[in-house]
């Protein structure tokens, strides 16, 4: 497991700093969000708090505890890993909507077949005791047990995912189903077993789906299925089956159901619940402009340290980090182009980038350094080779986190530390500090 600032070197840890990133670096930075270790918008170096953060509705995230709690509206949300409680920092997310209606009552379903609901069963992923048990009233060789919901998409090409926590009642596994409905029909199912956490895609539509896990504590996973639409239908039917689809089922086999969630996107994110109508959590926007970005940023000569964990975007050019001035063609960022991530500037004549280098979910740390001294810029991801071009003197004057200045190509991730030094570090530094 990598921590942010924990690491040994052969630069001295000895410098007395009073950070063990700051001692890699040999300097002091004049900007520090520790947002994994502070878990604040607070800047560490001055204490003062020169982030400006907006989200127009409230969000959920994880504790430390592995509880899903809510976030009201502008406040900002510090993830953690639900099973082992460690923080993971500053939440960012796009907009999504939810479009399945009660989303914690599985007795309001459009449909059944063969299953019992009792509501209010055990203690749900947010501590409350609202998860519904789903029991199996009917045995049968091709397991005909199920709750069903439908929503109204329109026609396109777009991806939709459909999520669901779920715990073992006494059925060994779990099934979902997503279809899309209207012209040509598609569907996939995914099955998961409890006790081997196998999960396995079928259907007509297997080739272009995507199925996947994550573990909570008290014995829920939230598992979830993606599927792009036919460009035709005009409807999405889910389904959740006490048993894995296919499979022989008895009387009696259940599950604990709480928060199914069906959103337009190729991937879930935080769980946004619902009663009688669609909602819609709107994108994170975190920025520092103005005087904020002034008092300890250069646009000639600077370092950035960036630690980070996201995944492809829905936006076609998403910014995990980006700094730029009225000019795009000034600027430096971490780029995503869907399932190509790479760390990358711009100044008024080059590109400058390392590519295919991020992996979706996965730890990285970035390092960006410039100097109009000498014409220079770096780039260097994990510790890896540097990558350096000419630097045409200025870069921009303000700082987003997670998207551009104002929302834009929003990214979905959560963002451990951002630090800054107002000097060009060498690149053995940089390689250093990232690795």
């Amino acid at each position: 497991m990598r921590l942010s600032g924990t690491k040994t070197s052969t630069i001295s840890t000895s410098r007395g700093l009073g950070n063990q990133l700051y001692d890699l670096a040999g300097e002091r930075p004049s900007l520090d969000l520790q947002f994994s270790d502070q878990k604040s918008l607070v800047d560490a170096a001055t204490g003062s708090q020169p982030v400006t953060f907006t989200r127009a509705s409230s969000g959920t995230y994880v504790d430390s505890q592995g509880v899903i709690r809510t976030a009201t509206t502008n406040e900002a949300r510090f993830d953690h890993n639900p099973t082992t409680g460690e923080s993971l920092g500053l939440l960012v997310e796009e907009q999504r909507t939810n479009l399945i209606l009660n989303s914690e009552d599985f007795s309001q379903n459009q449909a059944t077949n063969s299953v019992s609901i009792s509501t209010n069963q055990t203690i749900a992923p947010d501590g409350t005791s609202t998860a519904d048990l789903v029991t199996a009233t009917l045995a049968s060789t091709s397991n005909t047990c199920w709750v069903q919901n439908i929503a109204t998409i329109a026609p396109s090409t777009a991806t939709y995912t459909m999520s669901c926590f779920v715990k073992q009642g006494t059925s060994p596994s779990v099934s979902f189903n997503i279809a899309m409905n209207g012209g040509t029909y598609i569907e996939a199912f995914a099955n998961f077993n409890f006790s081997t956490k196998a999960i396995g895609i079928g259907g007509g539509g297997a080739a272009s789906a995507t199925a996947g896990y994550q573990q909570l504590g008290n014995g829920w996973f939230r598992l979830w299925l993606s599927l792009p639409n036919n460009n035709t239908g005009t409807g999405v039917t889910h389904r959740v089956y006490t048993r894995s689809e296919g499979s022989t089922n008895a009387v009696g086999d259940s599950v604990y159901l709480w928060g199914r969630q069906l959103e337009a996107g190729a991937f879930p994110t935080s769980y946004i619940p619902t009663t009688t109508a669609a909602v819609t959590r709107s994108a994170d926007v975190a920025s520092i402009t103005g005087s904020n970005w002034s008092s300890w940023g250069s646009s000639t000569t600077g370092t950035y340290y960036l630690e980070a964990s996201v995944t492809r975007s829905s936006a076609s050019a998403a910014k995990v980090f980006l700094g730029t001035s009225t000019s795009p063609a000034e600027s430096y960022y971490l780029y995503q182009v869907q399932n190509q991530n790479d760390l990358r500037t711009f100044d008024s004549t080059t590109v400058l980038d390392t590519v295919n280098v991020i992996s979706d979910g996965i730890t990285f740390k970035g390092g960006i350094a410039y100097s109009s001294a000498d014409s220079m810029r770096s780039l260097v991801l994990d510790g890896g080779a540097v990558v350096e071009g000419a630097f045409d003197g200025t870069y921009g004057t303000d700082l987003s986190i997670g998207s551009r200045i104002a929302g834009g190509a929003p990214t979905t991730g959560t963002i451990r530390r951002l630090t800054y030094w107002p000097q060009r570090l060498p690149n053995s530094t940089l390689q250093q500090i990232t690795q």
